[in-house]
């Protein structure tokens, strides 16, 4: 059994990979991750992949930072090179898990642009696939949260997991088959003391499934299975519907033929929306609820309407989903603060959306066009996109809009058109890309 599973896990590992040339895995020397270790690095010496082990210290036990210490040095031995990773923000309230879960992709996203990695291999099993699902069925998602997780998707962490795949090579796999490989090869393994912790929903429904009849487990997972490939589906679906009926700007927006795509059938008409959406706006969280409503209303009723941090406008039978100019401009209740972040050392994004070079200043035209001297730039931009477009000015003057002026003056480029592809389809990075003939240089 022991060599049949390693022999899985391989096939997988190839299979989800590809060719990378490294790979990190998010480690904590418990036992899932322990034998995905083990197993990786076997894998990575036979294909000649340089493989790295992620620990991080969450700080939210006294007893974390020995632990992390003890998984230092468990990578170590195992002959994987380790990097341990601090989250500084460890605080206790409400939604601990879920904060400690953001900021533990974060943290990992940054070390995987920084060690030059685009898959970053997770521990999680069949278990804790039908842990989620039940999850999901109590707080009552739809189909597709009850897909669960995939094999292979993006990184939850934006703007840092750019570009980055997570990996989970280990979904077919129950957590007993892999302490009985563990067990086979004289490993020992530290169990995460938060896992007994009845104080969280996920160990709650852990221990009700461990009480359970064993079949219940595999039928979660089996749905979970089954609905993927539903999901899979509906992804190259919603794909194929964008590349129809929608055509990405050179500026950062996203032209729509409002009647096509209202004539959708509606859960497929939402998703390509709620994608869209989150890529003009630059956000992190998936579109959906009121936000979402009001989109779709706008849509199809040939109106304006805002919502996600975007705003839905027409022309005739052409609609826009631009940057909602509210979020940028400032409203009177508040005051513009579009995020500025820094990706890498040589490249920063800004507002979620826009890679630009170190040493620049993103600024936002506005409505004067102040320092503007070529203004034909924009005339072909609907007027209620105009004044929220980025730009960079010198001693005043506007030297660079981009997308439409001034390319050579400071090389950068929107990252709508590829978010859409790689949020729709994440295992298949090298496919042609979506329509868009019009993005920036650089």
């Amino acid at each position: 059994m022991t060599a049949g599973l390693k022999h899985q896990v391989f096939a997988k590992l190839d299979a989800l990979c590809g060719n990378a040339g490294r790979v990190a895995l998010g480690y904590s020397g418990g036992g899932d991750s322990h034998a995905l270790l083990h197993m990786t690095r076997a894998w990575a010496d036979q294909r000649g992949v340089i493989l790295h082990a992620l620990i991080v210290d969450h700080a939210l036990r006294p007893e974390s930072a020995a632990e992390a210490a003890r998984a230092v040095d468990a990578a170590r031995a195992a002959g994987v090179t380790p990097r341990l990773l601090h989250w500084d923000g460890a605080r206790g309230g409400s939604a601990i898990q879920e904060r400690a879960r953001a900021a533990r992709h974060e943290l990992l996203a940054r070390a995987c642009r920084a060690l030059d990695c685009q898959h970053l291999l997770l521990g999680h099993t069949r278990d804790d696939q039908a842990e989620t699902v039940l999850m999901r069925l109590r707080s009552g998602a739809h189909w597709p949260g009850l897909a669960g997780m995939s094999g292979i998707d993006v990184s939850p962490s934006w703007p840092h997991g750019y570009g980055l795949r997570v990996v989970r090579p280990l979904l077919d796999v129950g957590r007993d088959e892999l302490r009985c490989w563990l067990e086979a090869g004289g490993q020992n393994w530290v169990e995460d003391p938060s896992n007994q912790d009845q104080r969280f929903t996920r160990i709650r429904l852990r221990r009700a499934l461990q009480q359970a009849s064993p079949d219940v487990s595999l039928r979660l997972a089996g749905l979970a299975s089954i609905l993927d490939q539903a999901r899979q589906l509906h992804r190259r679906q919603c794909r194929r519907a964008i590349d129809r009926y929608a055509r990405f700007t050179n500026w950062g927006g996203a032209e729509l033929d409002s009647h096509a795509l209202s004539a959708l059938e509606a859960g497929l008409r939402r998703s390509v929306l709620a994608v869209l959406a989150q890529a003009v706006s630059g956000g992190a969280r998936a579109v959906g609820g009121g936000a979402l409503d009001a989109l779709e209303s706008a849509l199809t009723r040939r109106e304006t309407g805002t919502g996600a941090g975007v705003l839905l406008a027409h022309e005739g039978e052409i609609g826009w989903i631009i940057r909602d100019p509210g979020a940028v401009l400032g409203r009177v209740d508040r005051t513009p603060r579009p995020d500025d972040q820094a990706l890498c050392r040589e490249t920063h994004v800004w507002d979620g959306r826009l890679l630009y070079p170190r040493g620049e200043s993103v600024e936002v035209l506005g409505g004067a066009y102040m320092g503007l001297e070529q203004r034909d730039a924009l005339a072909e931009i609907p007027g209620f996109a105009r004044a929220s477009l980025p730009c960079f000015r010198r001693k005043g003057i506007v030297i660079s809009i981009p997308g439409l002026l001034g390319a050579d003056a400071v090389q950068c480029r929107f990252l709508v058109a590829d978010r859409v592809l790689s949020r729709l389809l994440p295992a298949d990075p090298s496919c042609l890309p979506l329509r868009s003939g019009v993005m920036c240089d650089g």
